[in-house]
């Protein structure tokens, strides 16, 4: 443990036990963990208090290698982060969710180059806040991180906020891709216990960068290369972040039994709504009682997943915040499948219900009172033997 020189809150030093953290401070200790070098951005609710902890205890990381403070909007924090891509540094820019959209021109063409150094690893960490209760728009950065082409991770639990910023960071070495980390403001906000493990502190002496082992076509992304660049994003690369997703168990079916017969109904869902689920089903007293495919990377998703969790139910509800991002990947799966004979039909709702009834909305957030009246709803149209 690394405690010499500027006070640090000894929490962020312990690698291993166990501590109590708010989500920014989750981030902050993810990324210490993780060893990530260059950490750049623009302040902003809900993750401003990742530059406050950059700002005080600036000498304590710049000692030990870590460059890491605000920049003076996304773009530059973004330009940075394509800047560690070139040197090979790992990095992260962090941002809210209208940030994001600020820091897409320069991140547009980033991931249809390659790694221009290998071993690299960089991330876009992006702050939303579906209930617009802080400054920010009630909008879902899903859709510009896919048309960014970054792939998508979404953390549950206050262990994923922070294990998933590792997690991250090696998808998008397997992937050479720059990956999209997407969190809420409660989960930003919220507090929770977590297991720990040791940082990772850069070498120090290499601030010097060589060019000569730079890859200038590699770090290079302009047109006409562009054309081939994507073709290999949508052939190659995104079905290794795929696999790599798949090994580390990113996604996970919950309460399932392949051996057992097909299930009436099944969940699908992601990030905090997975929580709202599980409070949901606990106060109806139904733990455990259907299955659950919790997916941890939303994008790009996992085909052969989503078929095997269809092949297990009759009916599947997608539970998610805003616009219907993974219930239409959902869909485009299950239609695919059912035409080519794989699977048999499986009904497929979300932002509907069937009867008419209304599903998860697309406007504002949900929370676990609206999601629980859901839920029930979906229970009490089950033949009693399957409740």
């Amino acid at each position: 443990m690394q405690s010499e020189g500027p006070y640090v809150d000894e929490r962020f030093l312990k690698g291993k036990g166990y501590d109590v953290f708010n989500g920014n401070e989750l981030i902050v200790k993810g990324a210490l963990e993780a060893g990530i070098t260059i950490a750049s951005g623009y302040m902003g609710s809900p993750l401003a208090e990742f530059f406050t902890f950059a700002e005080n205890y600036r000498e304590w990381l710049k000692a030990r290698g870590f460059f890491w403070g605000a920049a003076k909007n996304e773009a530059e924090g973004a330009a940075r982060l394509n800047g560690a891509r070139v040197a090979g540094r790992d990095a992260m820019a962090v941002m809210k969710s209208v940030g994001l959209n600020v820091a897409s021109d320069p991140l547009e063409i980033s991931n249809y180059q390659a790694a221009a150094t290998s071993g690299w690893g960089g991330m876009v960490v992006v702050g939303d806040d579906p209930h617009a209760s802080s400054t920010q728009v009630a909008s879902s950065s899903r859709l510009l991180l896919r048309k960014l082409k970054m792939p998508i991770l979404e953390p549950s639990t206050p262990q994923e906020v922070k294990d998933f910023i590792g997690a991250a960071l090696e998808l998008s070495r397997a992937s050479q891709l720059i990956v999209g980390y997407l969190i809420q403001t409660y989960q930003a906000d919220g507090v929770g216990c977590v297991e720990l493990y040791e940082n990772k502190y850069p070498a120090l002496g290499e601030e010097r960068i060589d060019i000569d082992r730079i890859d200038q076509m590699k770090g290079t992304s302009l047109p006409p290369v562009t054309a081939e660049l994507e073709k290999d994003i949508i052939l190659r690369r995104m079905p290794q972040a795929v696999r790599y997703a798949r090994e580390r168990g990113l996604n996970m079916v919950l309460y399932g039994d392949s051996q057992e017969k097909r299930r009436e109904v099944g969940f699908v869902t992601s990030g905090l709504a997975f929580n709202y689920l599980e409070h949901a089903l606990h106060i109806l007293g139904l733990d455990g009682r259907f299955p659950i495919l919790k997916l941890g990377m939303v994008y790009p998703i996992d085909e052969e997943v989503v078929k095997s969790f269809a092949r297990s139910v009759n009916a599947i509800y997608v539970l998610e915040e805003k616009e219907p991002f993974i219930e239409s990947d959902v869909c485009y799966v299950l239609k695919n499948a059912y035409q080519e004979g794989e699977i048999e039909y499986v009904e497929v709702w979300g932002k509907k219900f069937p009867e008419r009834w209304a599903g998860f909305p697309e406007y504002g957030g949900l929370d676990p009172t609206m999601v629980m009246e859901r839920v029930g709803r979906v229970v009490l149209r089950l033949p009693i033997s399957s409740r």
